[in-house]
């Protein structure tokens, strides 16, 4: 099971890092929090689509595609169907004049 995230606990594991190169425990402490800060974003960021997917507000963009694709195919046909259609109704009214 994964922790909560603490920042009393931060500083404590944080706590032997003074001592490092430079001693610049400040500057670390800052990159490690936004480190932290960006993987909890994207957690959350992938929990969500997780949640809007469950509840079928989001889809894939394969099936968007798909869907598009028979649609297309669809008006396509139906565009070339048209002087099939019509060519008899003009043959028709060129004879009468």
């Amino acid at each position: 099971m994964r922790r909560k995230y603490d920042q009393r606990q931060c500083r404590f594991d944080m706590e032997g890092l003074d001592e490092v190169e430079g001693g610049d425990f400040d500057k670390l402490r800052a990159e490690y929090l936004a480190a932290k800060t960006a993987t909890e974003r994207k957690r959350c960021e992938f929990l969500e689509i997780r949640i809007q997917t469950a509840k079928g507000e989001l889809i894939s963009a394969e099936e968007v595609e798909k869907a598009m694709f028979a649609k297309g195919r669809v008006i396509r046909d139906g565009i070339f169907n048209i002087p099939d259609r019509v060519a008899p109704l003009l043959i028709n009214k060129s004879n009468l004049g």
